[in-house]
């Protein structure tokens, strides 16, 4: 009996883990809990799966002045150098379930990480970045997402 519970209580750990590491869908960005440096007034991203770790993000951010702007990228988790259009490099990896982390380099050297995690109930998501400026600066940002 002992065993029968034991599995049953894993097989529900794991199958939440599951449910929680999906981060497809819609996602709204909640501006009060969140620590931006930029003049966005409110941001929205969609996540869909497209292929084996491979996601199209949509994103529409309104800015407090000007037009909004709209953005598309596919971009794969599989910890393998991606050139961009702008020359800059992107490896992006999964270090954990929860978590999305990506390193973009230009001429070797870091320009941003960005670090993804999921709340364990799944419907928090929150976005860290650093952008390491030439002039060695560093812009951080801390966005938090919540599901729609």
């Amino acid at each position: 009996m002992r065993i029968l519970l034991w599995t049953l209580a894993a097989a529900l750990s794991f199958s939440t883990l599951l449910i929680a590491a999906d981060q497809t869908g819609t996602w709204k960005m909640n501006l009060r809990k969140s620590k931006v440096s930029s003049d966005v007034q409110s941001m929205t991203a969609t996540v869909e799966l497209v292929g084996p770790n491979t996601y199209r993000i949509v994103t529409e951010t309104f800015p407090k002045e000007g037009p909004s702007r709209h953005n598309e990228v596919a971009v794969t988790y599989d910890g393998k150098p991606h050139q961009l259009k702008s020359g800059a490099i992107d490896v992006l990896t999964h270090p954990d379930p929860l978590t999305w982390k990506t390193v973009q380099t230009r001429d070797g050297k870091v320009g941003t990480e960005l670090v993804i995690t999921l709340s364990g109930d799944g419907k928090t998501r929150i976005y860290r970045s650093k952008i390491f400026k030439p002039d060695g600066q560093t812009v951080e940002e801390l966005r938090y997402y919540e599901r729609q």
